[in-house]
C-alpha cells in the first residue's frame, strides 16, 4: 500500500491529493476525535488507503475564537502522530503557524527554513517581505528543484 502511494506522488497530470489530521480536543471538522495518537495514525492510514497522497497533521486550532496554545502543547499533539506515520511510510506536512514547531519537524529541509527565517525578523513583517523580496518564487523554485 504505501509503497504505490509513494510512487503516485508526482505522477505527470495528477493532483496530489493531501489529508488532513486536526490533532486538537476542540477540532471544528471532527469534534476532537483524533486528539489521541493512536486514533489519529490509524485514520492516516485510512486516508491514504481513500486515495491521499500525504497527510498533513495540525495541533492548535484555527476555529473562530479558539485559544492559542503554546509550542510545548502543540509539539506533544503532532510529534506521536507524526512520527507514527513517517514510521508507516507516509508523507506528512505540518499545519502550523509557528517556525519553532515547523523546523524541528523539517528534516533535510529544516537548514532553509532556518535561512529563510534568519531573514525575517519579525514574522508579523511577513507581508512586508513578500512585497519587497520575491520570496514565494524563489521557494517554489527551491521546492521544485
Amino acid at each position: 500500500m504505501i509503497d504505490e502511494h509513494l510512487a503516485r506522488i508526482g505522477e505527470p497530470g495528477r493532483a496530489v491529493v493531501m489529508g488532513v489530521i486536526n490533532a486538537t480536543p476542540d477540532s471544528f471538522s471532527d469534534g476532537g476525535q483524533f486528539a489521541d495518537a493512536d486514533a489519529a495514525i490509524s485514520f492516516g492510514e485510512q486516508l491514504i488507503r481513500d486515495g491521499a497522497d500525504l497527510i498533513d497533521v495540525g495541533g492548535e486550532s484555527t476555529r473562530p475564537g479558539a485559544a492559542r496554545v503554546g509550542t510545548d502543547e502543540e509539539l506533544s499533539r503532532i510529534v506521536p502522530i507524526i512520527s507514527g506515520l513517517t514510521a508507516r511510510g507516509i508523507r506528512c506536512s505540518v499545519d502550523t503557524m509557528r517556525a519553532d514547531v515547523a523546523i524541528p519537524l523539517a528534516g533535510e529541509d529544516a537548514a532553509r527554513m532556518q535561512k529563510l527565517l534568519d531573514v525575517i525578523e519579525d514574522l508579523d513583517d511577513v507581508q512586508d517581505v513578500y512585497s519587497n523580496f520575491d520570496i514565494a518564487e524563489d521557494l517554489m523554485e527551491q521546492v521544485s528543484a
